[in-house]
C-alpha cells in the first residue's frame, strides 16, 4: 500500500502545470543540481550508462565472436572509467535534464522536492528506486508476455478471420 501511495504522490508531483514554464535563472539551476544529487539522478544515470556499456560490449562480442577475451576486459574497464568520469567527476548528464525540470517544476517546487528527498522517506525512495525500477521492468515484461501479447494475438487473429484475411503461420 505504501508503494502505491508513493507512486501516486510521484505521479502527482511529476504532472506538469499545463502551459507553464518558468525562466531558468541561476538559483533555479543550482537548485536543480541539488535536487538531482539528493534524488538519486546520478544513480539512475549510472544505471543507464551501464546498460549502454553492456549493449556496446554485447554488440562487440556478436560482431567479433572470435576476438581475444582480453578485448572485452579492456572494453569493460574503459566503459567503467568513462561512466565514473562523466557521472561522478564531471556530472555531464545534468545539463541534459535542466529543461525537463524547468518545464515541469517551479523554483519553489524544486526546493520542496529537495526537502522531501532529505527526509527519511525521501532517502528510502532514493535507496530503493533503482531496485524498484528493475523489478518494475521485469513485471512489465511478464505482463506483456502473459497478458498483452496473447490478447493482441487473439484479437488480431479474430479480426483477420472476421475480415476473411488468411495469414500463413
Amino acid at each position: 500500500m505504501r508503494v502505491i501511495i508513493i507512486l501516486l504522490t510521484m505521479v502527482y508531483l511529476l504532472t506538469p502545470t499545463l502551459g507553464y514554464c518558468e525562466e531558468l535563472f541561476p538559483a533555479k539551476k543550482e537548485a536543480m543540481k541539488e535536487l538531482m544529487q539528493v534524488s538519486g539522478e546520478a544513480q539512475m544515470a549510472e544505471l543507464n550508462a551501464n546498460y549502454v556499456a553492456r549493449r556496446f560490449i554485447l554488440n562487440l562480442k556478436n560482431s567479433k565472436p572470435d576476438i581475444d577475451s582480453k578485448v572485452f576486459d579492456i572494453a569493460k574497464e574503459e566503459c567503467k572509467t568513462v561512466i565514473h568520469e562523466e557521472i561522478v567527476i564531471k556530472e555531464s548528464y545534468q545539463p541534459y535534464f535542466y529543461h525537463i525540470y524547468n518545464k515541469y517544476f517551479t523554483f519553489e517546487e524544486i526546493k520542496e522536492l529537495i526537502q522531501f528527498y532529505k527526509t527519511p522517506l525521501g532517502r528510502k525512495l532514493v535507496a530503493i528506486m533503482p531496485k524498484m525500477s528493475d523489478e518494475s521492468i521485469e513485471a512489465s515484461e511478464l505482463w506483456r508476455q502473459q497478458i498483452l501479447g496473447p490478447k493482441f494475438e487473439q484479437r488480431v487473429s479474430n479480426r483477420f478471420h472476421k475480415e476473411g484475411i488468411k495469414i500463413d503461420k
